[in-house]
């Protein structure tokens, strides 16, 4: 999976990151998570079992975490 950060002003792109891959259960496994901005970090769950923090400025991994299985969805408090 990648993920694009753009500047809203001009469209261009800023940076740009890509995950370990998606990997999908069967046919009807079409949709991918949609990250969540927080506080300055990017939270994308990825079908790769893993969640990852990304910092919106750089662009640069923060933290990773696996999990046992497909990760779709980020709910930040």
């Amino acid at each position: 999976m990648n993920l694009y950060s753009v500047d809203k002003n001009t469209g261009k792109l800023l940076w740009q990151y890509k995950t370990k891959g998606e990997n999908r259960k069967d046919l009807w496994d079409y949709y991918l998570s949609s990250p969540v901005a927080c506080k300055g970090v990017v939270y994308v769950g990825s079908g790769d079992s893993t969640v990852y923090a990304i910092g919106a400025k750089s662009g640069k991994t923060l933290w990773t975490f696996k999990t046992n299985g497909y990760c779709y969805a980020i709910k930040v408090k």
